[in-house]
């Protein structure tokens, strides 16, 4: 009975010790791993933090570029509408000096010539005109003009126009000419024509937003300047080519088909160009759509790097926000594996240290023992077990404290 008790108590010991043992493998490759645990979470967050970066950067660039053509449909529209009004305004205007004039002048030239004079100082034009169409011209200054070469004829046969930009021949200035049917006993015995300065349209286009450094003009179809603002736009003038002149910088090729494009079939739309002369800041987004009068269209000119400014200030913005979590990612990994290297350090003072003695546990004496064994497994070994007779006679008479210093002198 004795042995099998001490047999079970063998097995039992040794099955702790097994127990122990493991825990101990456990705790050491928890120190072994620690590093991989952390880099290979910390690679992957980087890599995932890099790619979220990247496709919130390109994210923000594309809802920029669809939130500034979107703005400059706005900006674009509102140009639109304003310049219909003023030539909408002007011709009302004229048709009714029309009907006024028209009847005196048709009775007598000189009263309607001294009529139109008053009108035209009255409502600011820089000239009026009576053009029949017989060739007879008469105008408010006295000034004798070719108005039947100007592209008038469609006012001879019942149609309300306004020309394109041209020069005036008295003092080379740019300007617009307006003309509606002069009507007699509801025949079209001629037209009325109402010369406007080209700054009237420059006041009404005139942009300011985006650090005043949008522009806006109005273009024809071949490419013809109508209205141009007045700071200009790069290097090009109210009597270039607007095709041509962007012709004059090779990358822009692309561009100028898209855009011819979609002016011929008259569409809306954004396409990048660049300045005749090209620079570090040459780039500029240009919003074309119809201006609806004759075949004018409406561009408006945003330069590229404000763009680029806004995205910029987004992206830093971003990456100090993303530095900031990593940071504190950081901070966090750091005490999730101190923690881990506390308590394996605990679990492992537990298992191997004895709480009185501070010397290593039975469990530890078999770790060191099997250990030894099987690096020196051919050497002889001993094993010497010492006992203390009854020393509960100590604790007894001495008390638990005196007792606990014994065992450690002993040890």
């Amino acid at each position: 009975r004795c042995r099998a008790a001490r047999d079970f108590a063998t097995e039992k010991r040794r099955a702790y010790s097994d127990a122990l043992l493991s825990q101990e493998r456990s705790t050491d490759m928890i120190r072994t791993t620690l590093s991989l645990r952390f880099l290979i979470p910390l690679f992957v967050a980087a890599s995932l933090l890099f790619c979220g970066f990247w496709l919130y950067r390109h994210a923000v660039q594309q809802e920029l570029r669809e939130s500034i053509s979107t703005t400059l449909e706005g900006i674009s529209e509102q140009g639109t509408l304003s310049l219909q009004a003023v030539i909408t305004g002007h011709l009302r205007l004229i048709r009714h000096v029309s009907q006024h004039a028209g009847p005196v002048f048709l009775q007598n030239h000189e009263k309607g010539a001294e009529r139109l004079a008053y009108a035209a100082a009255v409502y600011g034009y820089k000239r009026m005109s009576f053009l029949l169409a017989d060739g007879t011209c008469v105008t408010s200054d006295r000034v004798k003009i070719p108005l039947q070469r100007m592209g008038l004829d469609a006012a001879l046969e019942g149609r309300e126009l306004i020309t394109d930009t041209i020069f005036d021949r008295t003092d080379g200035l740019p300007i617009n000419i307006y003309a509606v049917p002069l009507m007699q006993n509801g025949k079209i015995v001629g037209a009325l024509t109402a010369t406007r300065s080209h700054e009237d349209f420059r006041r009404h286009l005139s942009l300011q937003f985006w650090k005043d450094q949008a522009r806006a003009l109005v273009i024809n179809s071949e490419g013809k300047i109508i209205v141009m603002p007045e700071s200009g736009i790069d290097s090009i003038m109210p009597s270039d080519n607007f095709f041509e002149k962007l012709r004059q910088n090779s990358r822009n090729e692309p561009a100028i088909a898209s855009l011819q494009g979609m002016l011929a079939e008259k569409k809306r739309g954004t396409v990048l160009l660049h300045a005749p002369q090209g620079g570090k800041s040459d780039a500029r987004y240009v919003y074309a759509m119809p201006a609806g009068i004759n075949d004018w269209y409406m561009l408006t000119v945003f330069p590229a790097e404000l763009m680029e400014e806004r995205l910029q200030t987004i992206t830093n913005h971003t990456m100090m926000l993303g530095l900031l979590l990593l940071v504190c990612f950081g901070v966090l990994a750091a005490l999730v594996i101190h923690t881990m290297k506390r308590n394996a350090d605990v679990l492992r003072r537990i298992a191997f240290v004895d709480a009185i003695t501070q010397g290593n546990t039975f469990i530890r004496f078999m770790n060191l023992a099997q250990s030894a064994l099987e690096q020196r497994a051919q050497e002889t070994w001993a094993v010497i077990s010492l006992d203390i007779d009854n020393f509960k006679l100590v604790n007894t008479l001495l008390g638990s404290e005196t007792g606990t210093r014994t065992l450690c002198d002993i040890h």
